[in-house]
């Protein structure tokens, strides 16, 4: 009965060992360093010529498993990471020595040796497959970005003739929701997202957490519902007595019939697309398009080429007159930067200007139109030419570089001229973060007698309050105005508002936009003081400016 016992209970050990290794191990082997052989007493893999009863000469089974199992870009690799002197070396140093491998199957498998009798010179090794550690996020469960572009690409080539599309998923301030809530919390939300995605109207075929709070789907384009969509990317979580609102926005890519990108390109585009979502709360989605693309790598190319354009002389002003409504006379001119690549062509600012805005190298751009203005105006006064003033534009960047600041102060003290001849215009969005050195610096511009523009007033969310507590010489009227003029009663009413409280604040008003005769007559019957705009000029290089003035000063 005891032997009985015994014998079951060996019988049981065995299986559950027999179990454990099946489920974290493809084999085990003892290698004896001295003898040079191989004996295999646990052995999962399939098709192969050993076995567990036999000992094999170890250069020949690594010659079998680079053969039969070794995908062909690692086989030179994985020879070197195997060879007796490698193993005996690194055992002899740390005593463990591991290294990953591709298969033939393309999936990742990791070899470990350990020391199973150190004075004998044996060593176990131990082959076990690193697919759920490779492709699988520890967070949440699901695909991670290398599980999701290997498990894409076989889907994708499997199925030719079905129409899929990628989905890129990112929630909106999570970062505040860690910091409200912690860490744990965070983490929840992003396996309450995953288990969301997995359970909708879009039945993914795959899902993945690609980074962070990124995640992407591979669904059937049939699948795609944009309005259920749009409430998908909304939830609430509550916490005790507090309720968060959660939003997440989504970038889509349709793939296209015979498409030969890959799934990272697939997956990039998608992610691209999430940039052209204007409103998150209206529409928290967008579709990729070609043109996006071309529109994001010529903003890439403004930042990363943008010194040497500088050095290479690409960087050219325009000017655009600014007319005297009386006379229709040039009185004044706006510099605007152009960007003509020798490489690219001519680059429209409405693709570089943002881009150079938002990354911070607008203050390099700016400070060049400032050296060019000067530049110009410095060659025409030594030639005894007529100038008149020129209105360059500041970024609130601008308004915390001291750099620049002070080459503007520099240049404005060394003017020996009582008016000076470069005045600068600003956004009223500026204003709402300019910083107390800003602040100073407009200051110190006002009081030497150089002009300050309001830019754009009109456009977006504009407050009386900005006109009320800074100092300016000119306002200058949005076009979105300009151009309703005779359309809208209530729009010529604001007109008419605007230029009358401008001038009883001791403001000049800018028409901005003035493209009809008819636009022209109106603002001019109601005090309007200059036009800027296509019926007049639109910006032209510099000697075409300078015909301009020749033949109106």
């Amino acid at each position: 009965m005891e032997k009985q016992l015994r014998e079951e209970r060996k019988s049981t050990e065995k299986r559950i060992w027999d179990i454990l290794c099946k489920e974290h191990y493809k084999a085990l082997g003892l290698l004896d360093l001295k003898s040079r052989y191989i004996s295999f007493p646990v052995l999962y893999g399939k098709d192969s010529w050993w076995n567990g009863d036999t000992q094999y000469p170890y250069e020949k089974v690594i010659d079998d498993m680079i053969e039969r199992w070794v995908d062909p870009s690692c086989q030179k690799a994985f020879r070197r990471c195997t060879s007796l002197e490698t193993v005996r070396e690194n055992m002899t140093v740390a005593g463990k020595y591991c290294f990953q491998v591709y298969n033939k199957s393309d999936e990742t498998e990791c070899g470990t040796y350990y020391w199973y009798d150190k004075e004998k010179e044996i060593v176990l090794i131990a082959l076990n497959d690193m697919r759920e550690e490779q492709e699988h996020d520890p967070v949440t469960g699901a695909l991670n970005r290398e599980g999701y572009m290997h498990h894409a690409a076989k889907i994708l080539a499997s199925n030719p003739d079905e129409k899929f599309a990628i989905l890129y998923f990112n929630i909106s301030r999570f970062k505040t929701i860690n910091d409200l809530f912690g860490y744990e919390t965070g983490d929840l939300l992003l396996r309450k997202g995953i288990n969301s995605l997995r359970s909708s109207f879009l039945r993914p075929l795959l899902v993945a957490r690609m980074e962070a709070d990124r995640f992407a789907i591979l669904v059937e384009q049939k699948n795609l519902d944009y309005t259920r969509l749009t409430e998908l990317l909304h939830t609430v979580y509550e916490k005790a007595d507090m309720k968060v609102d959660i939003y997440g926005i989504c970038g889509i890519y349709l793939i296209p019939e015979h498409c030969t990108l890959s799934v990272s390109e697939m997956y990039d585009r998608a992610k691209l697309a999430k940039n052209w979502i204007k409103n998150q709360y209206v529409q928290p989605y967008a579709v990729f398009q070609e043109q996006m693309k071309a529109d994001y790598e010529q903003t890439s190319i403004a930042i990363s080429q943008l010194e040497d354009a500088i050095k290479n002389g690409e960087i050219q002003i325009y000017y655009q007159p600014i007319y005297d409504a009386h006379t229709e006379k040039i009185v004044s001119a706006e510099a605007l930067a152009r960007w003509n690549s020798a490489e690219h062509g001519i680059m429209l600012p409405g693709k570089f200007v943002p881009a150079l805005e938002e990354s911070g190298h607008i203050t390099l751009l700016d400070t060049c139109v400032h050296h060019k203005i000067y530049d110009f105006l410095r060659d025409r006064k030594a030639k005894g030419m007529p100038t008149v003033k020129i209105a360059m534009n500041l970024s609130r960047m601008d308004l915390m570089d001291d750099n620049i600041m002070q080459l503007i102060l520099k240049d404005i003290r060394d003017t020996e001229e009582d008016v000076k001849q470069v005045s600068y215009e600003i956004t009223e969005s500026a204003y709402a973060t300019i910083s107390p050195a800003g602040m100073d610096f407009l200051k110190t511009l006002h009081n030497s007698g150089t002009s300050i523009l309001m830019d754009d007033f009109g456009s977006g969310v504009s407050s009386f309050s900005t006109i009320r507590e800074y100092e300016f010489d000119v306002l200058k009227l949005d076009m979105g105005f300009t151009r309703r003029i005779g359309t809208n009663i209530k729009n010529d009413n604001i007109i008419i508002s605007v230029i009358d409280l401008a001038h009883r604040l001791d403001m000049k008003v800018i028409a901005e936009g003035v493209e009809t005769r008819e636009q022209a007559d109106f603002l001019k019957e109601n005090g309007c003081d200059f036009f800027q705009g296509y019926y007049f000029s639109r910006p032209v290089p510099q000697d075409q400016f300078e015909a301009l003035l020749e033949r109106d000063l």
